[in-house]
């Protein structure tokens, strides 16, 4: 609200906003937000969360164990590939022995498997954010919003409060629509996405659009 605002209600001097990302990456975009940099990816391993991309959220590890083998079932990203889901869950509770330095059973040290949940959770920020930039560029950025908040309760209502804070009627509408849309019907139709190249790991990101 601070900012200087044009009469399409973005801000006219760059704005940055720091510590947010994760699947608020397209309401950022919406709101006009020039860049941003965070560590969600890697805060977000620490507790076991996983971003689902079936789903569009963060679930907890722990609640895959029952109906998934292996997380190649679940995601294609390169870092979930031949990852057993019980191996990974187990490895990230071992006790070590009271040392979280020391070696797990499997002669491996725990931040290899908090890696692959923190490098799962940035290549979909990634992804996430060429969708974004991708859904702007072709003017649906309003219908890809309604879309990718439709399975996930939280976010549905802070679009809600987006919409309304700029006015914004036909998000609105499109948001109503979306609630009553299931989780895996919250894609984009023929939306292009070019993938960028699989980042390495770092303590935080930051992009501009």
């Amino acid at each position: 609200r601070g900012a200087p605002s044009g009469d399409d209600g973005l801000p006219l001097v760059p704005v940055h906003v720091f510590g947010v990302s994760g699947d608020l990456i397209p309401l950022l975009v919406y709101l006009g937000v020039d860049s941003f940099d965070s560590s969600t990816y890697v805060q977000q391993s620490r507790t076991r969360a996983y971003y689902h991309p079936v789903l569009r959220r963060f679930v907890h590890l722990s609640a895959l164990r029952d109906t998934h083998l292996s997380l190649g079932e679940i995601c294609s990203c390169p870092h979930c590939e031949n990852i057993s889901v019980s191996l990974l869950n187990s490895m990230l509770v071992e006790n070590n022995e009271g040392a979280s330095y020391a070696p797990t059973q499997t002669g491996e040290y725990k931040s290899r498997y908090y890696a692959i949940v923190a490098l799962h959770n940035l290549y979909w920020e990634r992804q996430m954010l060429s969708e974004t930039v991708d859904a702007t560029k072709r003017g649906v950025l309003e219908e890809y919003l309604a879309l990718h908040a439709a399975s996930n309760p939280r976010l549905l209502t802070v679009m809600r409060h987006a919409a309304a804070l700029k006015g914004d009627r036909a998000l609105g509408v499109a948001l109503e629509k979306a609630a009553f849309r299931k989780g895996s019907q919250a894609r984009l139709p023929e939306l292009t996405v070019q993938m960028p190249e699989t980042a390495k790991s770092r303590p935080t990101i930051s992009m501009r659009f």
